[in-house]
């Protein structure tokens, strides 16, 4: 198939996002929250549609792809620590970061020892990959608890705390993204810095261009305008990412959160950028799946199932922590933890950014695991956590509509049987 058909069919599918999204605060009747149907549709339609293009063909979509990661990382970094028009409490910040690095250290850990029994690899890619697989299974996505909050109207001080931390961890496998960026460093730089001083750097470039675009933004906001700075800004971010191989979702993510503490007009800006990410989750979702070949995974795919245990077990760890420390978690289930077991669109992102950077085995096997990581908590977490507020009352389940009674018969004198009666006028 020509590549350009499969561009136009893609950009289709990105229009068809943008309606979908138009007048929605999320999609709750138009797919699942994670966009779990669009990646089974990108491993189905894979082998079908792109197994007609070359992977080389295949391969012209990565800078598409490493655009799409960048904007959606802007928009998570512009609704960074908000909860609607509510600000999350700092310690509740605290504790949603510190409660995804236990998640996802575990998972890394895990990883970690279970390599050598699978395959031999040098220690930098060891890394790599256990870091890799530890941050795809660190977050929870927040589209999962709002999925929850609008389709069920749930409502109470423990949908407000499990809000509060989805929308406080994505800074972790974000962060984690620079340092396994700063592992390999690019080979043409003229300046040597240690792999901390290259996360760091990520960081500063997004910061840097955050504050100029809050800067030019400071005026009454005017849409065709605003755009046109957001745009141009974060294409030069990314643009800059890309050239000094720093990984763009740090620095884009830095540049939205810079702009959300230092504009006045910040929450406009962020309907104005939301309004957009489905549209960009779409096609970047469909090519996720697309991209996984199991040929190309080999014996390494035998981690993928050790990680999934890992988080799954991890989750539940995290479901502990909070009844055993947050008041309003200690009457809920042990079924909190595996509520918790989401991913979304930024899971999906960093698998696609470590496979861009690292092509081949490792970088498709971080890939794998975040598709895999994303499936499996679709089908978990959801459930779960509609159950967990169920059984805390902060969802009202609609009381099952009873059958009519029946109707009673009218009551009618029944007519005595045939009985032999004297005929009139016969003889007594």
């Amino acid at each position: 198939m020509n590549t350009i058909v499969v561009l136009m069919a893609l950009l289709l599918l990105s229009y068809l996002g943008s309606f979908l999204a138009s007048g929605r605060g999320l999609r709750a009747t138009a797919g699942l929250p994670s966009g779990s149907e669009l990646i089974v549709l990108g491993i189905v339609a894979g082998p079908l549609v792109f197994g007609a293009v070359t992977r080389s063909s295949l391969e012209s979509f990565d800078p598409l792809l490493y655009v799409a990661t960048g904007w959606i990382a802007l928009s998570i970094g512009l609704n960074y620590g908000h909860v609607d028009d509510r600000r999350v409490p700092l310690g509740r910040m605290v504790a949603g970061i510190s409660l995804s690095l236990l998640c996802g250290g575990i998972v890394a850990a895990g990883v970690w020892l279970s390599i050598p029994f699978v395959v031999t690899m040098d220690a930098t890619s060891r890394m790599l990959l256990a870091g890799g697989m530890g941050a795809a299974c660190a977050e929870t996505t927040r589209l999962a608890i709002q999925w929850v909050v609008e389709r069920y109207d749930a409502k109470g001080p423990l949908t407000e705390l499990l809000s509060d931390l989805s929308q406080s961890d994505e800074v972790v496998p974000i962060g984690v993204l620079a340092l396994l960026y700063s592992l390999r460093p690019p080979a043409h730089a003229t300046v040597h810095l240690p792999p901390l001083g290259w996360a760091g750097a990520t960081v500063v470039v997004g910061v840097l261009l955050g504050i100029a675009t809050a800067a030019l933004l400071a005026r009454d906001l005017r849409t065709g305008e605003s755009w046109g700075t957001i745009l141009g800004t974060s294409l030069m971010t990314i643009g800059l990412a890309a050239r000094l191989d720093l990984a763009a979702i740090t620095a884009m993510f830095s540049l939205g959160a810079t702009i959300a503490v230092g504009s006045r007009h910040q929450r406009d800006i962020q309907q104005m950028v939301s309004t957009t990410e489905r549209a960009v989750m779409m096609p970047a979702l469909v090519l996720a799946g697309a991209r996984i070949d199991p040929s190309n995974i080999g014996r390494l795919g035998l981690l993928i199932p050790v990680a999934l245990l890992l988080r799954f077990g991890a989750k539940f760890a995290v479901g502990f922590a909070l009844r055993s420390s947050q008041p309003v978690a200690k009457g809920a289930p042990a079924l909190l933890g595996l509520g918790l077991v989401s991913s979304g669109g930024m899971t999906i992102c960093i698998g696609l950014a470590l496979a861009l950077r690292f092509p081949g085995a490792v970088g498709d096997t971080v890939l794998a695991t975040a598709v895999a990581v994303t499936l499996a908590g679709e089908l978990a977490g959801p459930l779960a956590l509609r159950r967990v507020l169920v059984s805390t009352g902060e969802i009202v389940e609609p009381a099952p509509i009873s059958a009519p009674p029946d109707e009673e018969p009218e009551d009618h004198d029944e007519l005595p049987p045939d009985e032999e009666h004297p005929s009139e006028g016969a003889p007594s």
